[in-house]
């Protein structure tokens, strides 16, 4: 056998082994950007509920209980998608909206001027908070919601 036939065949092993590892790369890169994308859609799904939850609140001026019960379910898996920050600010957010409601029902049933006044300051203290974090919830949620490029090469980085 020829000498040069005998070093393409010592050649195949290590070219085969390469091809096998850039597809096997390849896979695990195709995989992370199917992980990365669905961690966005779940999380994604969290922001807009609470963007929707608070932005209901501001229009009505008020928050019913039904609402309050669908954004709790809406925002469930927060606690396995998103960090504990962002967890606590969601509670915040819910028990803001709770106080609101509480307010409101109390207020209805005052007969004396001054107390209605103070729960009428208190429910304006609480919607006035819940109107700040509209602009500010996109900021909190910025972290999570970022999709990184696939590299096409394990050696580059988009």
């Amino acid at each position: 056998m020829p000498e040069w036939i005998q070093i393409l065949q010592g050649l195949l092993t290590p070219v085969v082994a390469f091809v096998g590892i850039y597809f096997a790369w390849q896979q695990l890169a195709i995989a992370r950007a199917k992980l990365q994308h669905e961690l966005f859609d779940r999380r994604y799904k969290i922001f807009e509920a609470t963007r929707s939850f608070l932005t209901n609140i501001l229009t009505e001026g008020d928050v019913h209980r039904e609402a309050q019960w669908k954004y709790r379910a809406e925002i469930a898996a927060a606690e396995f998608l998103l960090n504990e920050d962002v967890c606590l600010y969601l509670e915040d957010i819910w028990k803001h909206a709770v106080n609101l409601e509480a307010l409101s029902k109390r207020r209805e049933g005052m007969l004396g001027e001054e107390k209605r006044l103070e729960y009428i300051d208190r429910e304006d203290d609480e919607l006035g908070w819940l109107l700040e974090q509209l602009p500010l919830l996109s900021k909190r949620f910025k972290p999570f919601l970022h999709l990184e490029p696939v590299p096409k090469w394990p050696w580059s980085k988009g």
